[in-house]
Formats: C-alpha cells, sequence, structure tokens
C-alpha cells in the first residue's frame, strides 16, 4: 500500500499524509516541509505528528524548522495552554 495524502477543500495549508511504515511519509514530509518553509517562512510551518517515535524522526532530519515547530498533537496543545498543573488520579 502506498501513502495518501489528504487535503479538505477550503483548508489550502493542512496536509495529512497517511500510510504504512516504509511508504517514505517521513521523506515526502520532509521535501515538502522544506518547499513550505521556502515559500512561507519557517515560523508559518507546524509539523504536528501523533507519536514522539515520529516526531523524533522528523526531528533527526535536520529541516530549517525550529524544533519547537515539531512534535506530537499533545505536546502542541500542552505548549498552548501554557504548560498547566496537571490533575492527578
Amino acid at each position: 500500500m502506498d501513502q495518501f495524502e489528504y487535503s479538505e477543500q477550503g483548508k489550502k495549508n493542512v496536509r495529512i499524509r497517511i500510510g504504512p511504515p516504509g511508504t517514505g511519509k517521513t521523506t515526502s514530509l520532509c521535501e515538502s516541509a522544506e518547499e513550505y518553509v521556502s515559500r512561507w517562512g519557517a515560523s508559518s510551518i507546524l509539523i504536528c505528528s501523533l507519536t514522539k517515535s515520529a516526531s523524533a524522526e522528523v526531528k533527526r532530519r535536520n529541516l530549517p524548522i525550529p524544533g519547537r515547530r515539531i512534535g506530537t498533537m499533545h505536546s502542541h496543545c500542552f505548549k498552548q495552554l501554557r504548560s498547566p498543573v496537571m490533575a492527578e488520579s
């Protein structure tokens, strides 16, 4: 199975890549990210993954994007909430 890129109508700047391991998702993401940086600037790019391992792999690729702009969806949300105190259960 190949990877699949999804772009919702009306949201031209949002890309979702889906596919099993080994289909080149990270490679194509990094190629697209470099193009987007030249078009919109590094501070306009945010890379979200669902896993820590995926975001760590993207960070290892030495993209021209600050590391704080690459992470999991949850880590980006946590930063936007300004690192709130977590409730204990």
